[in-house]
């Protein structure tokens, strides 16, 4: 069975796209560094990711920016930049 989620990205509905590309992309930072982070921290907007945590986990997180990147465009998802 799939997730409601997945059903409605197919539909034009406002919000549903960015909201999943969020959810992706805290998971992926949790796999990566191994903090949990809510997608709440987590902006998506014309291919730019913006990641609201303190400056230490920020800077580990752009150390290892390609390694995220790499992970994130494996599920079918497409970034720029990282800031």
């Amino acid at each position: 069975m799939q997730a409601l989620s997945a059903l409605l990205l197919n539909y034009k509905i406002p919000g549903v796209r960015e909201s999943e590309i969020r959810k992706i992309c805290a998971e992926e930072v949790f796999n990566m560094t191994g903090c949990a982070l809510k997608p709440t921290q987590v902006s998506y907007k014309s291919e730019k990711l913006r990641i609201n945590v303190p400056p230490v986990l920020k800077s580990a997180i752009l150390l290892r920016q390609k390694e995220l990147l790499e992970r994130i465009s494996n599920r079918q998802v497409k970034i720029q930049k990282i800031n």
